[in-house]
């Protein structure tokens, strides 16, 4: 062996202290990202009539890999699910953006909407504290 290199030895209950204090520090950034209070926002977008409209939800970066967005709700209760099929009016991607095709001002103008989340190791749901609407320029 050369002698350069050095043999350390560590004892089994030195090793188990260090992995404790591991999972410890583990735990708890768990547990600080589970317990922490957050708002989901969504805000007014401008979109070219006839054009798609997208509508974000916007959830802070902190919480964002344990957040994912589950739906859409319009004011009328018309419920836009994230699986739903992407060939009609409305898309939910998995970024959380809802898609509104073919906007036009008699149909989407007045319309409002609001994102719902989950918290993927709480289960706890979340709805934007907000409301947002397309806002249809052009003629």
């Amino acid at each position: 062996m050369h002698s350069y290199i050095q043999k350390k030895q560590v004892h089994v209950p030195e090793a188990v202290e260090l992995c404790l204090v591991w999972m410890d520090a583990i735990s708890n950034a768990d547990t600080g990202a589970v317990n922490q209070e957050f708002d989901v926002q969504v805000y007014d977008e401008f979109v070219i009539k006839g054009n798609t409209g997208v509508l974000r939800c916007q959830i802070p970066s902190f919480v964002k890999e344990y957040v994912s967005v589950t739906s859409w709700v319009r004011d009328d209760g018309l419920v836009i699910h994230a699986d739903t099929d992407s060939s009609g009016r409305y898309t939910v991607f998995p970024s959380g953006e809802l898609h509104v095709r073919q906007v036009d001002t008699s149909t989407d103008s007045h319309r409002k909407y609001y994102c719902q989340a989950k918290h993927r190791l709480t289960g706890k749901v979340f709805r934007s504290s907000t409301l947002a609407r397309l806002i249809i320029i052009g003629t």
